[in-house]
């Protein structure tokens, strides 16, 4: 229930008010996410090591590598 003091968050329709987030706790951050997590078990040398084996396999003609940096460094088109 919703007293005075407070900001309605939903209109007569039960739609939410614009402006207002049903989701008060917002987004998780920081280090509760799996790409933070997996980069704590993975080395500087590791890394090092997998981007030297892409580029090879995508010098060797390996589509997928080769897709995979391109998609990384070049700038995507956009939509119009």
């Amino acid at each position: 229930m919703e007293t005075q003091d407070q900001v309605p968050t939903r209109d007569g329709r039960g739609r939410w008010v614009a402006g207002v987030s049903g989701n008060r706790a917002g987004k998780l951050s920081g280090p509760g996410r799996r790409n933070f997590r997996l980069r704590d078990f993975v080395s500087d040398a590791d890394l090092e090591r997998m981007m030297q084996l892409l580029v090879d396999d995508a010098r060797n003609g390996d589509p997928t590598a080769l897709r995979f940096i391109l998609d990384r460094i070049g700038a995507r088109p956009r939509r119009r």
